[in-house]
């Protein structure tokens, strides 16, 4: 099952790609940003005495040999033209490590 979904998603990035160059990490940033719209209870935490669903949405992103983790802030209310954008501008700036304390 999973070898056909991430078929469908390389159709449809290559279709997609036509236009603009998105990753199939940009594709799952957006994938994940409308589960956890859909499905609020992932968006959550287990605490001490119960369960914290946070209304945010923002999802870090995974720089090799980073030590900080660009952070793409509300991608559930970005075009995938948008998230592709800024997840590159992010990921270069945290390789030279010019992030903004606010971004990570």
């Amino acid at each position: 099952m999973s070898a056909i979904i991430l078929n469908y998603l390389n159709q449809f990035r290559t279709r997609f790609n036509e236009e603009i160059k998105i990753s199939v990490n940009d594709l799952l940033i957006k994938i994940a940003a409308i589960s956890l719209v859909r499905v609020p209870i992932i968006n959550s935490s287990l605490e001490e005495y119960g369960t914290r669903k946070y209304d945010l949405i923002d999802i870090d992103i995974a720089v090799k040999d980073g030590l900080l983790t660009p952070i793409i802030i509300n991608p559930d209310k970005k075009s995938l033209f948008v998230i592709s954008n800024e997840a590159k501008s992010l990921i270069m700036h945290a390789r030279a490590n010019e992030l903004k304390v606010s971004r990570w």
